[in-house]
């Protein structure tokens, strides 16, 4: 699993981020390029929550690439089980909290997850990606609201393109990690990062 420390030494987490390093010890981290227009094609990526399902993700557990997302909407919170339109990059304002319902490919109902924009610019964008419901798999609680974090930092070069700086915090039971390979949450954030920068999923470097 990477680590934080691994990312380039020149750059920090801001302090707007509030990174938790006490409630979330260990983290996957992922620094790479983004094939990519404009700020704005990049947070329609995002915003199309219903495009999660085709992300791919190397399973541990079965030892083959294969669907990580076999369903996701956007949805209000107030009725998280109606769907609504994909989020516009017009819809991603600073402070702003948008929400959508995920349904994991090992977990038997799906969870609500919501994006929070900490800061965008022309030049940047930075969002953070928490579950609001629990996480649970044969009846056991794997993560309860807030357990899952994932912080995305994308920023233009001077060369016209974009870097991304992407982290991902679980605070799990004892319980999920009899259930749960520790790889697996490395993988899943290469999958996200995959998706969003149009990066061929066979040279990802997959926690095997």
């Amino acid at each position: 699993m990477g680590m934080a420390r691994d990312f380039p030494s020149e750059w920090k987490v801001p302090l707007c981020v509030a990174w938790d390093s006490q409630f979330f010890p260990e983290v996957a981290a992922v620094h790479g390029s983004i094939d990519a227009l404009d700020l704005n094609s990049l947070l329609e990526r995002i915003g199309a929550v219903s495009s999660f399902t085709n992300m791919q993700y190397w399973s541990v557990t079965d030892h083959r690439l294969q669907t990580l997302i076999t369903n996701s909407f956007a949805a209000p919170l107030a009725q998280p089980t109606k769907p609504r339109s994909d989020y516009a990059s017009l819809e991603f304002q600073v402070g702003q909290e948008l929400y959508f319902s995920e349904q994991d490919n090992r977990l038997p109902d799906p969870v609500i997850y919501r994006i929070r924009i900490i800061e965008r610019d022309e030049h940047h964008f930075v969002i953070d990606i928490t579950n609001v419901t629990a996480a649970k798999k044969f009846f056991l609680t794997l993560l309860s609201p807030g357990d899952m974090r994932m912080i995305i930092f994308v920023s233009d070069t001077k060369d016209g393109g974009w870097t991304c700086y992407a982290l991902s915090g679980v605070h799990a039971s004892k319980l999920a990690n009899i259930v749960e390979n520790p790889k697996s949450q490395l993988n899943r954030l290469l999958a996200f990062y995959g998706y969003i920068s149009g990066a061929d999923i066979a040279t990802l470097p997959w926690a095997k």
